[in-house]
């Protein structure tokens, strides 16, 4: 009975240690995540590609793989230190190739635009980075490997007028917090591209554009100093 009981629990700590190696493989793992958005028909909308326990690597050739009926990929741009002098080609999206002296460890990797087209069909359009075996290594040429998370282009028809979005929500998550001052913020300085319907949410006051004005009022607002509706009330 000792014996057979030794055994269970020899069995029992190797199971955990199992268990605790495949998380620790798992929760170490590179992954590069598509982020999503919200758009209307028309619309330009931006996405970024950013990346996760990045080990770093200096060289890659991608591709952007989406559904072309509904959208199209009218720009692309390396992120930071990717950018920093690479050897990088644009000229024949949506396979994008760069190459580096030295890896890079950022974790914001392309930043990427999308038009939807006016034809196009509500619903989600799945955006995801696709590459094959060898085709992004680091200085040494040895291959570097993520798992890669799909994100995606919302296209609706949510607009005021029909009284379904939420002033001030400009993250569309159906709720005015402390991320849609932070996105007006990096809005206004240039570091965030916002569709026409997220600037429709965010001009408070409605005088055609998202200015500083706008943001005051979200931020009294999550005071508690203010009351976000369709009007000219005083920000004093």
């Amino acid at each position: 009975m000792k014996r057979l009981m030794a055994l269970l629990l020899a069995f029992t700590l190797l199971m955990a240690a199992a268990v605790n190696l495949a998380w620790a493989t798992t929760a170490n793992t590179p992954v590069m995540t598509v982020s999503s958005v919200e758009g209307r028909k028309g619309d330009a909308v931006t996405l970024y590609v950013t990346l996760k326990n990045n080990p770093g690597f200096s060289a890659a050739s991608v591709k952007i793989d989406f559904d072309d009926t509904n959208i199209t990929l009218t720009d692309a741009a390396l992120c930071g230190d990717f950018a920093a002098g690479a050897f990088v080609s644009y000229g024949n999206l949506p396979y994008i190739t760069f190459v580096k002296s030295e890896n890079v460890t950022e974790s914001e990797f392309l930043k990427l635009t999308f038009t939807i087209a006016e034809s196009a069909e509500l619903g989600d359009i799945s955006v995801t980075v696709l590459y094959a075996e060898g085709d992004i290594s680091d200085t040494d040429e040895n291959d570097v490997d993520f798992r890669v998370v799909p994100g995606k282009i919302s296209i609706s028809e949510k607009t005021f007028e029909t009284g379904e979005c939420i002033p001030g929500d400009v993250t569309k998550d159906e709720r005015v917090t402390i991320r849609d001052v932070s996105a007006i913020r990096l809005f206004l300085a240039g570091d965030l591209a916002l569709t026409e319907m997220q600037q429709a949410a965010g001009d408070i006051n409605q005088d055609g554009r998202v200015t500083i004005r706008d943001l005051s009022a979200i931020r009294l607002f999550l005071a508690g100093k203010y009351t976000l509706e369709r009007s000219d009330q005083s920000l004093a």
